[in-house]
């Protein structure tokens, strides 16, 4: 019983680590699009590491603002990935979850 409750909280753990988030920016000097956006994230992501699962740095936020993107703010969605690479979410009030294949 004891191992099985040990194993049971690493694995919420891994899952409550895995936590998607999703982080607001906003142009410094609209009209930018969504691709640029997405292009400025690949460059910070490459220069200081993806932060998903992290609150986001000041040194990212700086790449961003030198890409042209001001940090607004970020929010935990709820969402997570799976060790097989499956975007997921909670169902029936967090009494179960619903993967979806990422590919």
């Amino acid at each position: 019983m004891k191992r099985l409750l040990v194993a049971a909280m690493l694995l919420l753990s891994g899952v409550v680590a895995a936590q998607a988030d999703t982080t607001n920016w906003t142009a410094a000097h609209p009209p930018q699009s969504d691709s640029q956006l997405h292009a400025a994230a690949r460059y910070c992501d490459l220069q200081i590491g993806d932060p998903l699962g992290v609150p986001t740095s000041a040194e990212y936020k700086k790449c961003m603002r030198s890409q042209g993107w001001i940090y607004r703010s970020m929010a935990r969605d709820g969402n997570w990935v799976n060790r097989r690479g499956m975007d997921c979410h909670p169902i029936l009030n967090g009494g179960g979850s619903e993967c979806d294949s990422v590919w």
